[in-house]
Order: C-alpha cells, then sequence, then structure tokens
C-alpha cells in the first residue's frame, strides 16, 4: 500500500502534466494561428446571428481551429453579446483571440460607394440593395416615413414651407455623393448621412432665397433634379436652368422629357410619342 507522501507526489505529477497540457491546448486555440499560409476571407454577420452559427461559419473558412472553443471563449469572456453585425475580412492566420476582438470592436469592411446624380430614390434603393449595403424594402420604408423624416431636422433648411410643412418623402434630398458605407448598416444611418450632406452643400443657398418668393425651395430641389437628368454636362446645366426659369415665369410648361420619364413605371428607356400626349 502507497503512503501518504507518494500518493501527494504522484497527484502533484499529475496535477503539473494536467497543467501543461491546458496551457498547451489554450495557447494552441487562443494564440496560434490556423493554417501555415495566410489567406484572406471575407465573412458577413448577420444581425442577430447566434455565436454557434459565426463559430461554425468562421471554422469552415479556416479562420478559427475549433468552433466549439472560439464559442467557449467568446461566452466567457462576454464577447457573445457584443458582437457586431457587417461584413469582415480576416487572415486565416490570425489568433482566435484577434478574430473575437474584432468582431466585438467592429472592425466592418468599408466601401466606397458612389451615387450618381439624377439616381431616384428608388433607384438609390435599388443600388443599395444590389450592394447589400441594405435592404431595398427598408430604405424605401425609411425614406417614405414622415415621422423619421420629421426627425432629420430638414426645417433647418426652409424645406417644410409647402404641404403643411410635412414631407412625406426624401425624394430629392438624398445628395449624389461617394459616401464610405458598410453591409448590414441601418438604412437610417444611411439616410441621415446623406441627408447631412444635403444641407451642408444647398442649406445656405437654400435659407437665402427669399428673393424669389415665386419658387419655393421645394421647388427649387424639385429642378435641380430635373435639370441634372436633362444633361451630365456641368456647362450646360446653368443654360438649362434659365431656360426654365424664363418658361416659369411666363407660365409655361417645362416640356422637359425627364419629368415624363419619371412618372413612368418600369421605364425601358424608350420615350414614345404616346408617352408624352
Amino acid at each position: 500500500m502507497a503512503n501518504p507522501s507518494s500518493r501527494r507526489k504522484t497527484l502533484s505529477i499529475l496535477l503539473g502534466l494536467f497543467l501543461i497540457l491546458f496551457v498547451f491546448f489554450f495557447y494552441w486555440f487562443l494564440f496560434k494561428p490556423s493554417p501555415a499560409t495566410s489567406l484572406t476571407k471575407s465573412i458577413t454577420i448577420k444581425k442577430g446571428m447566434p455565436i454557434k452559427k459565426i463559430s461554425m461559419m468562421l471554422e469552415q473558412e479556416g479562420i478559427i481551429r475549433n468552433r466549439h472553443f472560439f464559442t467557449g471563449m467568446a461566452t466567457l469572456l462576454g464577447g457573445k453579446a457584443g458582437i457586431k453585425a457587417g461584413e469582415y475580412e480576416f487572415k486565416t492566420a490570425m489568433p482566435a483571440w484577434e478574430v473575437l476582438n474584432a468582431l466585438v470592436k467592429g472592425h466592418v469592411k468599408h466601401h466606397l460607394i458612389t451615387i450618381p446624380e439624377g439616381y431616384t430614390l428608388f433607384q438609390i434603393a435599388q443600388y443599395f440593395g444590389d450592394l447589400d449595403i441594405v435592404s431595398k424594402e427598408a430604405f424605401l420604408q425609411m425614406a417614405t416615413s414622415p415621422f423619421f423624416i420629421n426627425s432629420l431636422g430638414l426645417s433647418e433648411v426652409p424645406l417644410n414651407q409647402y404641404s403643411g410643412g410635412i414631407l412625406s418623402t426624401l425624394e430629392g434630398y438624398l445628395f449624389p455623393e461617394t459616401y464610405s458605407l458598410v453591409k448590414e448598416m441601418p438604412p437610417e444611418e444611411v439616410i441621415q448621412m446623406m441627408v447631412r450632406q444635403f444641407k451642408k452643400v444647398f442649406g445656405l443657398e437654400l435659407a437665402g432665397m427669399t428673393s424669389q418668393p415665386a419658387i419655393s425651395p421645394r421647388d427649387v430641389v424639385i429642378l435641380a433634379s430635373i435639370i441634372e437628368k436633362e444633361t451630365p454636362l456641368s456647362e450646360e446645366k446653368p443654360l438649362i436652368s434659365a431656360v426654365f426659369h424664363n418658361r416659369l415665369k411666363k407660365k409655361i410648361p417645362l416640356q422637359s422629357d425627364p419629368t415624363v420619364i419619371y412618372g413612368i413605371k418600369n421605364f425601358n428607356g424608350n420615350l414614345t410619342k404616346k408617352d408624352l400626349l
């Protein structure tokens, strides 16, 4: 029968071996990169996606070694609830803790998206939807919500001096510009960014238009949109603007094809005589 000191010695050796193995596996899964060769992988985390599904996706792409260990680490370190939605780019040679840190801090991939001049609200929504920046339906719903529109502070530039002071759509107020956006972005954030740019560019100009009471600020926005559709050339826009202002003063129709095209659903690019009647 083994004496107590011998048992304590054996137990100490076993605990020591267990500790060594634990440290080895802890280092292997947490700090040791996955493969020997580093590759760039892109993954998209959807809003509300469970940690188990995220871990499985990371393991399948070779970004982490073991999804079960990653799930446990995220739960233990409190990162499970803090993972941000969006598109991420990872190197397959990244340590697991760096992957979790990037997900929690929201180090998402940014895309430079250019909105062309003259795009309608529907075209902008479709464009964002095709690029997976934001759902087309969600964008349109937010851009036509009177409650949300009222929260944008468009009254700072006198745009509410018509229709009882209520805007029902942001058509014409989403400024065409190049924006740095991320996938799975909330539609209200994208809209707020575009409206801020609109106010920055046109705010002072519209606020000082009291010298032309016959043309409301809202009409100026509409007229600017028509001119943008008439020509892509900057040097031609002042001439077209002068022609339209003269027609308005004389109270005659603008006779502008874009105004007809705007009202045609599913326009195929061919404007016929029938459309103009």
